[in-house]
């Protein structure tokens, strides 16, 4: 995978969509208020592919978004 992997966060309020290079579970904690878990590195074709199985209405709507942030420089995309 090259460049930072996407992550997906649960959050007590949420799920994010996240670009950052390696970590695990506890950078994930300590960095999101309201940790619940999360999953990844995903390229965006495996993190796409997640979301449509675990949440295809997010996938439904918000295919195309996804795409476009993990192609942008921005680094947290709110999911729900």
């Amino acid at each position: 995978m090259e460049g930072p992997g996407l992550h997906i966060v649960i959050l007590d309020d949420g799920i994010r969509l996240v670009k950052r290079a390696g970590g695990d579970w506890r950078e994930m904690q300590a960095a999101f208020p309201g940790f619940v878990t999360s999953a990844g590195p995903f390229s965006l074709a495996e993190a796409i592919e997640w979301i449509e199985l675990e949440w295809p209405d997010i996938h439904a709507a918000r295919a195309a978004e996804i795409a476009l942030f993990a192609a942008g420089p921005a680094d947290i995309l709110r999911l729900v």
